[in-house]
């Protein structure tokens, strides 16, 4: 009898999962065609072509920060190479590694849409530098980059993110670009927001559905919520992110929030301007989660989202200088990390009673903490 030969079937070729950095770079890249659109549709085409040579020049920044960072190196350590290709391509593992694409789409869409290409250079060049390089590299940084670059900008240019004067009771807006916001137009009336308020706040940006959706004039991380909600839901999903912080941090707001518009009157639409102004969501998101610069322990974790919400509702209610609150309120909360991380991590061994006490006690000092400082600052 002759031997049959087998027939083996063909061995199938597992994909490749997805990279964390290619999750949230795909993710990064689906609010900014959102917001591109939305920004077509507020502004015109010449706005859009704008954003799209912003976020071009952020990269390009970026990676050319890296190349002189590295070739500076190469250069102290003695090392020649015989074209300057061959330099890049040397260094190529090490550029790659440190994702400055990330840093320099979320400085592009960060940004407002009149800011002049040059701060965005800057932006992304500190970002790299001084967020980044200089400790080391990705993974070793101990606060956020982009919130380095970004406050330190916003520093030396206050003119492109001034508060504008509130008019009859609420900023409005007289150009769809360069004028105010709809964070300004609150923060400028110092979160009150009565009727009378509500009223032109409408006028000038609609409700609070026109937010979400991404047609009110802002920067383009604070267009486009709904994309930003999307882009959580497929991060999440893809367990690129710990969801836990954003939900948290989200929540924060919107408990505090809701008691001090209760106090004052306000309907739930007040929480919800809160959550919807400002890149407070797009932080929540692609910022707060950042793997590098939180507590690494899940009760580290939670305190963590817990305070950086009661930071930005202080911040937000007791400075005209720093209406966003986020920004600012990220950087303490990521030097606090690792002084979180250690003395978080034996409640991980507690009993769920205990951290649920913890943490209940945290935000209780926390909302007491905010109250009192709206207070002080509104006179009631």
């Amino acid at each position: 009898m002759e031997n049959k030969q087998e027939k083996t079937a063909p061995i199938k070729k597992k994909k490749k999962p997805m990279k964390m950095m290619d999750i949230v770079l795909y993710a990064l890249l689906f609010v900014f065609a959102w917001t591109t659109y939305s920004q077509f549709v507020v502004f015109g085409l010449d706005v859009v072509i704008h954003a799209v040579l912003k976020l071009v020049v952020a990269c390009v920044t970026g990676w050319l920060t890296h190349v002189a960072f590295y070739g500076m190196i190469d250069w102290r350590e003695g090392k020649t190479f015989t074209s300057f290709w061959k330099r890049i391509t040397a260094n190529h593992k090490k550029i790659v590694r440190n994702v400055p694409l990330i840093t320099a789409v979320i400085l592009s869409i960060r940004f407002r849409s009149d800011t002049p290409l040059l701060i965005i250079i800057l932006s992304v060049v500190l970002a790299e530098l001084i967020g980044k390089l200089m400790w080391g590299g990705f993974g070793k940084n101990i606060v956020n980059p982009v919130a380095v670059g970004f406050l330190l900008t916003d520093l030396m240019f206050e003119q492109y993110n001034r508060m504008p004067q509130a008019v009859d009771g609420m900023a409005t807006l007289i150009d769809g670009v360069t004028s105010a916001t709809p964070l300004t137009g609150i923060a400028s009336n110092g979160w009150y927001f009565g009727s009378y308020q509500y009223a032109h706040f409408q006028a000038a940006f609609g409700n609070w559905w026109t937010l979400l959706i991404g047609h009110a004039p802002a920067p383009s991380a604070e267009m486009a919520r709904l994309a930003i909600l999307i882009a959580f839901a497929f991060m999440a999903y893809k367990k690129a992110l710990d969801w836990v912080i954003p939900v948290l941090y989200l929540g924060t707001v919107f408990v505090i929030t809701t008691v001090i518009g209760f106090y004052h009157g306000f309907s739930l639409v007040y929480p919800l301007y809160h959550l919807l102004t400002g890149g407070l969501l797009f932080g929540a998101v692609f910022m707060a989660t950042d793997p590098v610069t939180i507590p690494k322990n899940k009760p580290g974790k939670m305190i963590f989202a817990i305070l950086l919400g009661v930071l930005t509702l202080a911040i937000r209610f007791g400075s005209l200088r720093f209406p966003e609150g986020m920004m600012l309120a990220l950087v303490v909360m990521n030097l606090l990390s690792p002084w979180l991380n250690q003395k978080a991590a034996p409640l991980a061994k507690k009993t769920p009673k205990v951290r649920l006490m913890t943490y209940g006690t945290i935000f209780i000092a926390g909302l007491l903490f905010v109250v009192l400082v709206s207070a002080l600052n509104t006179g009631v």
